[in-house]
């Protein structure tokens, strides 16, 4: 895996919390946060397909690939 460095502020209170966690799960803080950020990003797409899915627009085209594809596995 590809990692890119970077620095931040945060407050001690969490990064106190993030160490004992981390200790506790016997784990790293890099790991520890890859995880949550990773958890977030589902959190966000998860948001954005429910957004799409009460969109109308977006339903019918959807709708429209589906029969596309149908017809291009019915052709095989």
């Amino acid at each position: 895996m590809n990692t890119v460095t970077f620095t931040s502020t945060i407050s001690p209170s969490l990064i106190a919390w993030l160490d004992a966690e981390a200790k506790k799960a016997k784990r790293t803080r890099r790991d520890m946060l890859e995880e949550a950020l990773i958890a977030f990003k589902r959190v966000k797409m998860r948001e954005g397909f429910v957004r799409a899915a009460k969109d109308a627009d977006i339903v019918e085209m959807a709708e429209w690939g589906m029969d596309e594809y149908s017809k291009m596995i019915n052709r095989l």
